[in-house]
């Protein structure tokens, strides 16, 4: 049958460059043909989550990020910035060829530090102690730096993750006012102290 047509498909041990040859065949005899092809692999992204923000290397064609099934619209770049924790995924092109993966997310790391006036308070049970409290245990290991009035630096301390609470002993410095820094590399919050 004239202009009749036969697909082949020919799979290839690993990507980079073959030769392939066509030969065709009739009542005539047979003509060759020979061609080098470039074979890319298939893209097998992989999501990482930074805080809230996942991403992919940038180094393909198009992007295409899904929360569950749905794709996200507008969130076509190798970066997606999510609001919940849940299933999402992505899927990518390179050359022609897709692929993807999917990343179920940890937890965003922020809710403790959303509103410092709801849940982190100071309280000075004695005159050389302060006991920094918050009303959930904290995600993340929180680094406190204290300042006086002046913004002079007069502690540095870690708040272990996992606890409500940070005591810390043996702060001899003046009455007044200071500032008390608790941040991560997610946030920070800022709280007043009144030493009495």
């Amino acid at each position: 049958m004239s202009g009749a047509t036969d697909t082949t498909t020919i799979c290839f041990p690993a990507s980079g460059a073959y030769s392939v040859t066509l030969t065709a065949y009739n009542s005539g005899g047979s003509n060759s043909s020979t061609t080098v092809i470039n074979v890319t692999p298939t893209p097998h992204p992989t999501i990482t989550q930074t805080g809230g923000v996942l991403s992919v290397p940038a180094v393909y064609t198009t992007y295409q990020w899904y929360n569950g099934t749905s794709s996200i619209s507008g969130a076509t770049t190798n970066t997606y910035t999510i609001t919940t924790t849940s299933t999402y995924g992505i899927v990518v092109d390179s050359a022609g060829c897709q692929g993807g993966d999917t990343l179920t997310t940890g937890p965003l790391h922020v809710t403790n530090l959303n509103n410092a006036a709801a849940n982190f308070w100071v309280a000075q049970p004695n005159n050389s102690c302060i006991n920094l409290n918050s009303s959930k245990p904290v995600d993340d290991a929180l680094a406190i730096t204290i300042y006086d009035a002046t913004g002079r630096k007069v502690l540095d301390e870690t708040w272990s993750s996992g606890s409500y609470s940070k005591q810390i002993n043996g702060l001899s410095v003046a009455n007044g006012l200071y500032i008390i820094k608790l941040g991560n590399v997610y946030t920070s919050v800022v709280l007043k102290w009144l030493k009495q």
